[in-house]
């Protein structure tokens, strides 16, 4: 029976799929927040050393970052 918009079911529809037990779920989202937790670590990682490049780029070519017109300019 299908329901028109605003309309709500009477009893909730059980999926098609077992879900793992509580404790393995909880495992499963610890384990993500983990994940999570490195990647943020790692793109802060990433911010530092692409600030570091920058520096050293401006100090090895005089102040200025390199351009593509510079790169290509003999």
């Amino acid at each position: 029976m299908r329901c028109l918009r605003g309309q709500r079911r009477a009893a909730p529809r059980r999926s098609g799929f077992l879900r793992p037990p509580l404790a393995t779920q909880q495992a499963i989202v610890a384990e993500i927040e983990a994940e999570q937790a490195l990647v943020a670590a790692n793109r802060e990682l990433i911010t530092r050393f692409e600030q570091k490049i920058q520096a050293t780029l401006a100090r090895v070519w005089g102040q200025g970052t390199p351009t593509s017109a510079d790169s290509t300019a003999c």
